[in-house]
């Protein structure tokens, strides 16, 4: 009876540790990671905004061939739009309007690359003061406001192809 009884407890500790070690794995299909990771690099993100399927402003979120996860966030050396109140604008489903950052994250480099294209065709049809910068790192794009010099833009791709 011991035995058994030693036994059970040597699967349960087993089955716990497992369970705790999964809980510090890094997701790299989720947008927070990634933008958590730059901001423990030391880059100036302020505000950051998790999305899903309900609350994303471009309704893209976790439909077919679109991205899996998204965050925006805020570079604190950019001027942000404000209210009255002096607190940032918020969009159409109450999620702060941050200007920084974008992180997206996909299924496959498929929907990633189409999604990249679509942004650029976006870009070129609206003039050269609109765009962004972007990085790709697997299945996740960064796109950097253009509001930042491309010497603080490069600083964010360098930090997010070492996450």
């Amino acid at each position: 009876m011991r035995m058994l009884v030693s036994f059970l407890m040597i699967v349960v500790l087993g089955i716990t540790l497992a369970a705790c070690n999964q809980g510090g794995k890094a997701d790299k299909t989720k947008a927070e990671y990634y933008v958590n990771g730059l901001k423990e690099k030391g880059l100036p993100i302020g505000t950051i905004v998790v999305y899903n399927s309900e609350n994303d402003p471009s309704g893209q979120l976790g439909k077919p061939n679109q991205y899996i996860s998204k965050s925006n966030f805020e570079d604190t050396r950019v001027g942000q739009i404000t209210d009255e109140k002096g607190e940032i604008m918020k969009d159409e489903f109450g999620n702060p309007d941050v200007l920084g950052g974008t992180v997206e994250v996909f299924a496959n480099e498929e929907d990633l690359i189409a999604r990249k294209e679509f942004m650029e065709s976006v870009y070129e049809k609206m003039g050269p003061k609109v765009g962004q910068y972007m990085f790709i790192n697997g299945n996740a794009m960064l796109r950097i406001e253009f509001s930042l010099t491309p010497e603080q833009a490069k600083e964010y791709g360098k930090t997010f192809a070492e996450l």
